[in-house]
């Protein structure tokens, strides 16, 4: 006979497996990469069964954009709060700490919209992520009184799309705080 849960429990059940698939798949992509993990090597990783994942999940790729999903969600939160000058700082420090604490998932990420058709979700995602930063960043430097908003929103999200690709090429050779401060220096951060 099947236990009886309340929906509480069922809810937290439900939340603890999703948990326990995603880090299992996250640690799984990052040590071996996507095409070399499978459905069976994750669900052996978190301790379930194949089974238990597709509750949860469609397959290998709807866990991928969960995590995509909660990873740029998490690192994409622009403080709406925030105006002009400190918006753009903020962007800046969040877009580069970001940068420094998950760089081995960009890794996994990244080669996964430039060199396959089949993420064309993924493409479509970061798009609406860029366009988001790039419409909060235009409207914090018009706030600055800048000539150009969005032209200068645009460069700096570009910039920092630069600099998050050669950091992952090159990481403990890339002068990132370097170029973190060029930017508050161009900005009028101390």
């Amino acid at each position: 006979m099947c236990p009886s849960y309340t929906s509480s429990q069922s809810a937290n059940l439900q939340a603890v497996n999703e948990q326990k698939i995603l880090s299992a798949a996250n640690k799984l992509f990052l040590k071996k990469g996507y095409f070399n993990v499978n459905i069976a090597k994750i669900a052996r990783e978190a301790g379930v069964s194949k089974g238990t994942i597709y509750n949860y999940f469609q397959g290998k790729d709807d866990i991928l954009k969960t995590l995509i999903v909660n990873h740029f969600s998490s690192v994409d939160s622009l403080k709406i709060e925030l105006k002009g000058k400190a918006m753009i700082k903020e962007y800046i420090d969040s877009s580069i700490n970001s940068l420094e604490s998950h760089c081995n998932f960009l890794r996994v990420v990244y080669p996964l919209v430039f060199f396959t058709h089949s993420f064309n979700y993924l493409k479509d995602f970061l798009l609406d992520v860029t366009k988001k930063q790039v419409k909060s960043l235009t409207k914090a430097f018009d706030e600055t009184g800048a000539e150009h908003p969005f032209g200068e929103a645009a460069l700096l999200v570009t910039e920092i799309d630069g600099m998050n690709l050669h950091y992952m090429s090159v990481k403990e050779k890339y002068p990132l705080h370097l170029f973190k401060n060029i930017l508050y220096n161009r900005y009028g951060f101390s």
